[in-house]
Formats: structure tokens, C-alpha cells, sequence
């Protein structure tokens, strides 16, 4: 009997305490799970979008070079001094020293060339990454039939063309971009065009940096899902992307099987809309969920321990309440047995330590109750024994 009262207690004491903190603990864990899963979501939207603003940034340096560049006096006292051969010479020179400069400073750009009205080019500078060098006069050559002299020639003061990623020779494996920027006169004729090839893996070398960890893939796409960056785009689906980036928006994501994939537009030919680039994140989901793992493992371990407590607690207080009843059950016992001079020991301080005391005084008194009449049968003996 003593035992079912003890479980009954410890059942009590667990459905009280244990299980509404096990309930709590299971909803804390998926509440907040869900939301730091939103939160690690949004990090990634926002992180892709800032690299997007990052390249848009480096292209917006590269408008605004070739629009200084095509205001630059050099070009200028050529396009003013072009009937006098000393004097345009002497023009050419200083517009290479200039392209020389720019290439050795800014060593985005792998060619930079200036092409007269009629597809001839007249400067031309190459970079390979370490050195900077001026085309010989007589290897300069005439892009007339061209289609992006042509194209380049219909542009706006100041409209840039650019043309979809290309080599520059067989021995050159990175690809490059092309901008192109017509070049005025003074008198605000067309006078030819300003080439700038740009590397396109310093598109992506800055941003790469700021990823979640090393296994964070950055890659540069066209419209068609191809990489403009020569990495693998894996630009699956990107027409859908396209639409939604048409649509207004910013930033998108895509959850698959092991990595988090997101998108972010980059309008390379600012002011014009198109073409639209767009910047692709592909991070494993174990990176990205990482703070999600070891929120679920704190916080499931703090649940734990705190049911572990729950249930020392509820044990000791089933004890604490049955072993003071246990006692008196003994006592009963003893008592029963003719032991009238046991006494309890409960100090528990409440109304059990009451009724222990209350037991004892009524122990007392069987006690002395039993010496009286004990006492009066002694009496009564010795009387018949003188009789």
C-alpha cells in the first residue's frame, strides 16, 4: 500500500512538473527553429543582394572610367589635331601612356582600345595580369564589319554596350566582358568608339570573400544560366528567375536537397535595363543551418537537464511526503504489537510532524494507561493473595 502511494505521488509530481516541461521544451524548440531557419533564409537573401550591389559597384567604376577616358585631353587634342601627323603622333602617344596607366592601376581590364569612325583602332593596350604593353602600330587591326562596332556606334552619348562573355586568344582561358562607350567630338560628332575587355573572375574574387565558409560557390550568370565567370553556373531554372526578376524582384531563393541557392539581378549597363546578369550563391544547407543545429542541441540539452531536475525534485518530495507516513504506518505496527513505549521521530516541520506528535501522545497515554491498570491488577493480586 505504502509503495502505490509513493508511484501515485511521483505520477503527480511528474504530470505537474516533467510533462508541461517537455511540452514547452518541444514547442520552444520547433517555434524557434522555425524562426532562425526565416532568419538564416533572410541572411542569405540580404548576403546575395549586398554581392550584387558589390559588382554593380566595380561595373559602375568601369561606365565611369571609359566615360573619363573619352573626355579625357588626350583624346580630345587627338580628335581636334587628327589632320596634322606630328600632332596626332604625338596624341596617340599620350593616349597609350594614358591606357598604360589605366591598365597597370586597374587590373580589371585586359585590353583597352580606342577605334576611330572607321573600325580602325588606333591605341590599343593589353594586360596579362602582371604586365601592361602597347600593340605595335602595324599589328593594329580594322573591326568595320564588326557587329559590336556597329553597336557600339548607335549608342547614346552616354549608353555602354556589353557584349556576353568571350576568350581573347587560345592561350587565354578566362573570359572576359566587353564594354563599349561611343566617343564625341567637341563638336558633339560620333568620332568612333572606346573597347574595354574586363576580367571577369575579379567580378566575383572580391564577393567569394564574404561567403558563409570555403564551400560557398559565387558565380556570374547570363540570362541563358551560362557563367559568365567560368565557373559552373549550375544555373538550373533560371528562366523562372528571370520572370521574377522582371517582375521586381530583389533577391530569390531556393532550397534544394543539400545547398541553399540564391539569386540577386546586377544590370551591368546602367542606365539601360538590359542586359540583366544575375549573381548566383549556392551554400550547403549544413552551412547556412549550422546555428539552427546547435540551437536545436543546446536547447534540447537545457530541456533535458531541466526534466532530469524535475524528476530528482519529484522523487525527493514523494519521498519526503511518503517516508514520514511510512513511519507512522510502523508505529501503528509497534504499537498494535504491544510496544507502547515507541515513539515517533518525524521532523518535517508540517502537519505530518502534527500527527506524528499527536501519535506519540496518544502512544503516551496507552502507555500510561496500561501501567495504571497494570498497577490495579497488581493491587487486586496481592489483596487476594492476604485474603
Amino acid at each position: 500500500m505504502f509503495h502505490r502511494i509513493k508511484n501515485r505521488l511521483i505520477a503527480a509530481l511528474l504530470s505537474v512538473a516533467a510533462v508541461p516541461l517537455i511540452g514547452i521544451g518541444l514547442y520552444s524548440i520547433h517555434s524557434n527553429t522555425a524562426a532562425l531557419r526565416d532568419l538564416a533564409r533572410a541572411s542569405a537573401r540580404e548576403r546575395v543582394h549586398l554581392k550584387a550591389e558589390k559588382i554593380e559597384e566595380i561595373l559602375r567604376d568601369i561606365r565611369e572610367d571609359l566615360a573619363f577616358l573619352a573626355r579625357s585631353p588626350m583624346l580630345i587634342g587627338l580628335l581636334d589635331g587628327e589632320e596634322m601627323v606630328d600632332e596626332k603622333t604625338f596624341w596617340i602617344q599620350k593616349l597609350g601612356q594614358q591606357f598604360l596607366a589605366f591598365a597597370q592601376n586597374r587590373s580589371i581590364y585586359a585590353r583597352l582600345q580606342y577605334l576611330d569612325e572607321t573600325g580602325q583602332v588606333i591605341v590599343h593596350t593589353e594586360f596579362d595580369g602582371l604586365r601592361a604593353w602597347l600593340v605595335p602600330s602595324e599589328k593594329l587591326v580594322n573591326h568595320q564589319n564588326q557587329e559590336f562596332f556597329h553597336r557600339a556606334m548607335l549608342l547614346s552619348g552616354k549608353e555602354v554596350s556589353v557584349s556576353t562573355a568571350h576568350h581573347l586568344g587560345n592561350e587565354v582561358t578566362e573570359p572576359v566582358v566587353r564594354y563599349a562607350l561611343r566617343v564625341e567630338d567637341r563638336q558633339e560628332r560620333r568620332r568612333g568608339i572606346l573597347l574595354a575587355d574586363v576580367w571577369t573572375k575579379p567580378l566575383v574574387s572580391d564577393v567569394q570573400q564574404t561567403g558563409l565558409s570555403n564551400h560557398v560557390e559565387t558565380s556570374l550568370l547570363l540570362e541563358t544560366g551560362v557563367s559568365i565567370t567560368g565557373r559552373d553556373g549550375g544555373g538550373t531554372g533560371i528562366t523562372d528567375v528571370m520572370k521574377r526578376f522582371q517582375a521586381g524582384e530583389t533577391a530569390i531563393l531556393q532550397e534544394r536537397d543539400s545547398v541553399l541557392v540564391s539569386w540577386a539581378p546586377v544590370l551591368p549597363a546602367l542606365p539601360r535595363a538590359e542586359p540583366i546578369w544575375v549573381v548566383q550563391e549556392m551554400v550547403p544547407n549544413e552551412d547556412v543551418f549550422a546555428s539552427v543545429r546547435r540551437f536545436q542541441v543546446l536547447f534540447l540539452g537545457i530541456v533535458v537537464v531541466t526534466i532530469l531536475v524535475g524528476v530528482g525534485l519529484s522523487l525527493w518530495l514523494a519521498r519526503r511526503m511518503a517516508d514520514p507516513l511510512d513511519e507512522l504506518r510502523q508505529g501503528a505496527q509497534r504499537i498494535a504489537g504491544g510496544d507502547l513505549s515507541y515513539r515517533l521521530a518525524v521532523k518535517t516541520g508540517d502537519e505530518i510532524q502534527t500527527v506524528a506528535e499527536e501519535f506519540n501522545r496518544m502512544g503516551h497515554s496507552l502507555q500510561e494507561t496500561d501501567r495504571k491498570l497494570r498497577e490495579r491488577d497488581q493491587e487486586k493480586t496481592v489483596k487476594l493473595e492476604q485474603v
